[in-house]
C-alpha cells in the first residue's frame, strides 16, 4: 500500500536504507512516496512527518464526488435484486375464477409482510399443496410466480361435473333445488330416491359413500341425471325501445409501443368499435402490444304490446334451451300471470313449469369425517 509522505527538507537523511520513490525537494519541504513497512521506520526518526495513504485518499474523493450516484445505483439494484422476491400483486389467470376466499387464505397462511412489501413463506410446491387440500372442491388450483405477480390457475367443478366421467374428487349429486322427482339415470353411486319424490333444495340424490350401510367412508366421483318437476315464477320487464350494438365485421389491427408507461395514442379509424390488446412483449421499460378494433353499429328495436309479449315468452324458451341437457327436459306450461307498462318498459309476470335437471356436484372433505 502506497503513502504520500511531507517532512521538512533536513529529514532527508533519514531516508537511506528505505524504499522511497518519486522524491521532490523544494526549499524547505522533502515529499516521497514509501510502503507501509518504510513508513513504519521512518516514524521512530522522524517526529514532524506527515503522510496519507493515496488510494484511500482517491476512494474518499471519488465518493464525494459520486455519492449520490453511488446510491442511486445502490437503491437500484436493491430494488431490482427485491423485485425477484417480492409479491405485489394476487392475479387470477381466468377472471370467471377470481375468489376473495382464495385471496384472504393466500395472504393469511402463505405470505409475510415485511414494511411494505409481501414476500413467500415457502416455496411453491408446499404452497400448491397446502392449497389443494384447503381447496378441495376445486378440479385444480396451482399458483405461479412470474416476477412480482402471484399467478393462480383454478379450474372449477363444471356444472355437468355429475356427468364427468375423468373426475376424481369425492362427493355427492345434490339437489340444486326443490321439486318432484320425474325421471333418473344412476351409472355410479348409492342412489336414495325414487320416482314422484319430493326434494328440497341441498337434499342428497346420489352418494358418493359406496360402503355407507356398513358405516364406513369409501368415497368416489358419483354419476347420475336427475330430473324434477318445479315451478317458477318468471318477471320479464321489455323496454319499448331497445338500443344494441353488434359487430360489423370490419377489423383494424394496429402495433401500440410503450415506453416507461407513456402511451401511444395511435387510434382506429372506428368511431364505434370493441377493443381487444394482446401484448406481444414488456420488459418494465418498452411495451408492445397489438391492438385489435372490431367496428361495432347501433341497433334500435321497436317494441309494442303484441310484440314485446312474443319476446318475452321466447325468452322464457331460449333461457331454457341454453340449460337443457337432456332431450327429457321440457316447459310444460307457460301461464302469464299479470301485465302492465309504464313509459320506458312493458312488465309480465308468468308461472312456468317444468321438468327440469336438478342435479348438483358437491365435493366433500374426506378430512373432516
Amino acid at each position: 500500500m502506497k503513502y504520500y509522505v511531507s517532512t521538512t527538507k533536513d529529514n532527508i537523511k533519514h531516508l537511506n536504507n528505505k524504499q522511497i520513490n518519486n522524491v521532490n525537494i523544494s526549499e524547505e519541504n522533502l515529499t516521497f512516496e514509501t510502503n507501509e513497512k518504510s513508513l513504519i521506520k521512518l516514524l521512530e526518526d522522524i517526529k514532524n512527518l506527515s503522510y496519507f495513504n493515496k488510494r484511500k485518499t482517491k476512494i474518499i474523493i471519488f465518493l464525494k464526488k459520486y455519492i449520490v450516484s453511488i446510491l442511486s445505483i445502490i437503491i437500484l439494484l436493491f430494488f431490482i435484486i427485491n423485485e425477484q422476491f417480492v409479491i405485489k400483486k394476487i392475479e387470477f389467470m381466468n377472471e370467471n375464477t377470481y375468489s376473495e376466499e382464495v385471496i384472504e387464505y393466500i395472504y393469511n397462511n402463505n405470505l409475510n409482510k415485511k414494511v411494505l412489501y409481501y414476500y413467500l413463506k415457502d416455496n411453491l410446491n408446499n404452497i400448491n399443496k397446502n392449497l389443494r387440500q384447503q381447496f378441495y372442491y376445486y378440479e385444480w388450483i396451482n399458483v405461479n410466480k412470474k416476477g412480482n405477480i402471484l399467478q393462480v390457475y383454478i379450474d372449477k367443478q363444471d356444472e355437468k361435473s355429475y356427468l364427468d366421467t375423468t373426475s376424481n374428487i369425492k362427493g355427492d349429486i345434490v339437489a340444486s333445488r326443490d321439486g318432484i322427482v320425474r325421471y333418473y339415470f344412476i351409472k355410479k353411486g348409492v342412489n336414495l330416491i325414487k320416482d314422484n319424490q319430493s326434494v328440497k333444495k341441498g337434499d342428497i340424490l346420489v352418494t358418493g359413500n359406496l360402503l355407507i350401510k356398513n358405516e364406513q367412508v369409501k368415497y368416489i366421483h358419483p354419476l347420475g341425471l336427475v330430473l324434477a318437476e318445479t315451478v317458477d315464477y318468471e318477471l320479464i320487464k321489455v323496454r319499448k325501445v331497445e338500443y344494441q350494438y353488434l359487430r360489423t365485421g370490419k377489423i383494424e389491427c394496429i402495433d401500440k409501443y410503450i415506453f416507461f408507461n407513456i402511451k401511444n395514442r395511435k387510434k382506429t379509424t372506428f368511431e364505434m368499435y370493441d377493443e381487444e390488446i394482446k401484448v406481444i412483449f414488456d420488459n418494465k421499460i418498452i411495451k408492445k402490444t397489438k391492438n385489435i378494433y372490431y367496428e361495432i353499429k347501433e341497433i334500435i328495436n321497436y317494441y309494442n304490446e303484441t310484440s314485446s309479449k312474443e319476446y318475452a315468452y321466447s325468452k322464457i324458451e331460449k333461457d331454457f334451451n341454453d340449460i337443457k341437457i337432456n332431450e327429457k327436459e321440457r316447459i310444460k306450461e307457460i301461464i302469464l300471470l299479470s301485465e302492465h307498462e309504464d313509459n320506458e318498459y312493458y312488465y309480465y309476470k308468468f308461472l312456468v313449469k317444468k321438468i327440469i335437471n336438478i342435479s348438483e356436484f358437491k365435493a366433500v372433505n374426506l378430512e373432516e369425517k
